[in-house]
């Protein structure tokens, strides 16, 4: 590890040590009189050592709240102090400090209580389990039973049809009946949680309490497992076993589940809502939020020149997933579940090229206008820390020029000399920016007009603000414990930097600013509360010249391709009435459909196009 000791760097302990030879000569300034070299690359050694440390087991893959992502925090911290930043963060320090929700967890003060029907004693766990989505308040009042809870006017079916239920709590069976399922038994759309508890919020309702359908042979009657949290659905629920519902449905004066069951799936179905006389239910589900501190680190390079009030931010994330219970959907089931996660691409890589970019422009000062470096982190969690910098900048935001972002720069393909590159229309003469400096380079750019929403650039697009995202390439370590520091193309990675130290330099010497180039539509999906569509497949790396389409290089297990029928080495060739021809077709076209909706995607296997029907799912943040 290298520490900031007295001034000095002290070699690594973790990783790969680095020659102190180099590191003498990134940290020594130009000869007095001597201009800064202009298409000089950058270390691939001092690169690869940075690399090795972030990617060590030691930090244990940097998750948010670990000890091993505030020491990662720490060392680019030092590095900036070394190099001659200036803390850009709070009260003097080079931290921005925030605060992650990492979900929700039970309480002490759960409670479920039913009246009328002798259910006093009811246990946490075994008769009962809040949803982790529940809302927290008290709730309580009269119970009524409303079927399956849905509502299909195609289907002239309306489980509340003459049921007064404002101020009731619902209970309601869990899915639909057979005949709704999608083919192969899958459910509908309708069938989620979230359609039917908003269906009884719009009724007034005062909570649910959802029970499961029959078990089919030889299974049992399960609560579904209290696993984190997610966001609150605005109405307390409950999910209870079929003996407690029975209690209740005897005493309300109804037939049992299995009765009232058979009725709703027959062929001709029956309507079987129905108040519960005398029963009433008191509750709570005891639910509060676990939180935990998470820092992005900045520093700054104050400008002396014209534009010395304005900056440029200059960005990558530096926290990865840790030791998760569970890896990847595209992991092979025999792969340990709890491997390290160490990151080297995602993203060391892009923190080892800020902090040496950083260092390279301190010695290159007086600089016209200024820089801010910023190792951001919560980026797995859904972008939280480049949002919570936009929102909560430390400079004027409106001083921002521009967001310059490496996310995953360090598995260039060998002998490619191959750089994707997106957002260039996000401002106005980035695109003649960046090809002019990748000739300079002999880089190769593909280059996206568009913006990816994929990374931390993504939250300033929204906010008005230009930004790029420089990437190497998908990889079939993505998100896997395999993506290790000994599978980085470090001399690819250093060529990165290099690009990006080159157009860092012309924004930073141009006599005006990017102008913001309105991404409007991007920007509605990107905002807090709206879902992303997603696909479920992870696409190959890019390949220059290669075959049409993008390739399909994994499916996810249980995801809308999966169900279409994708397979691995299926080419992607058309979404809907697009033609896609690599990464930033198929992102650009994505965001031209919702959640939910069915579209046709044609892909070519083994030489002949096949059709696929793709219902796309909800996706995350990212």
């Amino acid at each position: 590890m290298l520490l900031l000791a007295a001034g000095v760097l002290a070699p690594a302990t973790a990783g790969r040590a680095i020659d102190r030879a180099l590191v003498d000569r990134a940290a020594a300034p130009h000869p007095a009189g001597s201009p800064a070299g202009p298409v000089e690359h950058f270390s691939p050694e001092i690169f690869l050592s940075h690399v090795y440390y972030l990617a060590s087991d030691e930090l244990n893959g940097r998750d948010v709240g670990t000890a091993g992502i505030r020491r990662a925090g720490q060392y680019i911290a030092d590095h900036f102090a070394q190099a001659g930043l200036e803390p850009g963060g709070e009260d003097g320090s080079y931290f921005q400090r925030f605060t992650v929700n990492l979900g929700r967890r039970l309480t002490g003060d759960s409670e479920l209580a039913i009246t009328g029907a002798h259910l006093d004693d009811l246990v946490l766990g075994e008769d009962y389990l809040p949803f982790p989505w529940s809302s927290d308040r008290p709730f309580g009042g009269g119970v009524v039973f409303a079927g399956y809870g849905l509502v299909d006017p195609e289907r002239e079916h309306d489980d509340y049809a003459g049921l007064e239920v404002t101020g009731k709590v619902v209970l309601m069976l869990r899915r639909e009946p057979p005949a709704w399922n999608r083919p192969g038994g899958r459910p509908s759309r309708q069938a989620r949680f979230v359609h039917k508890v908003a269906l009884a919020r719009q009724r007034g309702a005062a909570g649910v309490l959802i029970v499961n359908r029959r078990p089919g042979a030889g299974r049992e009657d399960r609560l579904v497992p209290f696993r984190g949290g997610s966001d609150d659905c605005g109405l307390p629920a409950v999910h209870i076993k079929r003996a407690v519902a029975n209690r209740m449905l005897a005493a309300g004066g109804l037939a049992s589940l299995q009765v009232l069951q058979g009725h709703l799936d027959a062929a001709t179905p029956r309507h079987c809502s129905a108040p519960l006389a005398g029963v009433m239910v008191r509750g709570r589900a005891g639910l509060s939020e676990k939180g935990v501190e998470a820092r992005n680190v900045i520093g700054l390079l104050r400008g002396s020149g014209p534009h010395a009030g304005e900056y440029l931010v200059i960005a990558a994330h530096y926290d990865h997933v840790g030791q998760r219970a569970r890896g990847s959907p595209f992991a092979p089931p025999a792969e340990s579940p709890e491997a390290i996660h160490n990151g080297a691409d995602d993203n060391a890589s892009g923190t080892a090229a800020l902090i040496e970019i950083a260092r390279r422009l301190a010695r290159e000062r007086p600089l016209d206008r200024s820089v801010l470096a910023i190792a951001f982190s919560a980026e797995e969690m859904g972008l939280r820390g480049s949002e919570h910098f936009v929102e909560h900048p430390t400079v004027p935001r409106e001083r921002i020029v521009a967001c310059l972002n490496m996310d995953m720069i360090g598995r260039m393909p060998e002998n490619a000399d191959l750089v994707n590159v997106f957002g260039l229309d996000t401002g106005r003469g980035l695109a003649d920016t960046v090809y002019r400096c990748a000739d300079r380079l002999d880089l190769e750019v593909l280059g996206s007009p568009s913006p990816t929403g994929r990374a931390d650039e993504a939250s300033f697009q929204v906010a008005g603000i230009p930004g790029l995202h420089f990437f190497t390439g998908l990889h079939a370590d993505y998100h896997r414990p395999s993506d290790d520091a000994d599978r980085i193309n470090e001399y690819g990675g250093a060529r990165v930097a290099g690009l990006v130290y080159e157009i860092a330099r012309e924004l930073i010497a141009a006599e005006t600013r990017p102008a913001y180039h309105d991404v409007a539509t991007y920007a509605s999906l990107r905002r807090p509360g709206r879902q992303r569509p997603m696909m479920g497949f992870r696409p190959g790396t890019t390949e220059a010249g290669g075959a049409a389409g993008l390739l399909v290089d994994a499916v996810n297990t249980d995801g809308p391709a999966r169900s279409a029928g994708m397979r691995p080495g299926d080419r992607i060739v058309r979404m809907g009435d697009r033609q896609i021809n690599g990464l930033a077709d198929f992102l650009t076209a994505l965001r031209g459909h919702q959640p939910g909706k069915e579209v046709e995607v044609v892909v070519l296997r083994d030489g002949a196009e096949v059709r696929l029907t793709v219902r796309l799912a909800a996706g995350g943040p990212r």
